[in-house]
């Protein structure tokens, strides 16, 4: 009777697992997304993550947020956009940023930027449940730093995230 009930026991997690694997969306399915990973401003690398929306398998729209350390604390917060061209496990990625660096000091201050960006998205597991972009592109900031004293910079960036 023992092993009779250890046998029922098996049978219905195995079950049960096949149908819980089977409603796992993969990553570039509707519904939500979200990536971690690092990207580089002026050379020096800040962790990153973003998390929105996939309306379909080609269009993301997400907000997100990096942090960094100059000479003082920054946040990177931004909202973006990518495009996956393909409907296929390896696929080119466009995408754009609209960011902002704010640096947390006493002097007045705005940093606001976009950022246009390629990268190639791996599907990773038999669903491709997860993913890897490693991407290139360049913040462009608009710098407000007084009423007699504004910039222009362009910042190259690379990054690689981890998709989810």
């Amino acid at each position: 009777m023992k092993k009779l009930l250890y046998i029922i026991t098996a049978v219905a997690l195995a079950a049960g697992s096949v149908a819980a694997s089977a409603q796992t969306p993969a990553f570039r399915e509707k519904g939500y997304k979200g990536n971690v990973g690092l990207q580089t401003i002026e050379l020096l690398p800040i962790p990153i993550t973003s998390h929105g929306y996939m309306f379909n398998q080609t269009h993301y729209l997400g907000v997100g947020v990096g942090a960094i350390y100059f000479s003082s604390f920054a946040v990177y917060p931004f909202i973006e956009y990518q495009a996956y061209l393909l409907k296929r496990n390896s696929t080119p990625v466009l995408g754009v940023k609209l960011s902002n660096l704010l640096l947390l000091e006493s002097s007045p201050n705005f940093h606001a930027g976009i950022s246009p960006s390629f990268g190639w998205s791996w599907g990773i597991g038999s669903r491709r449940q997860f993913g890897i972009m490693p991407y290139l592109g360049c913040d462009v900031f608009y710098c407000y730093h007084g009423p007699t004293k504004d910039s222009l910079f362009p910042n190259p960036f690379l990054g690689v995230v981890f998709e989810f």
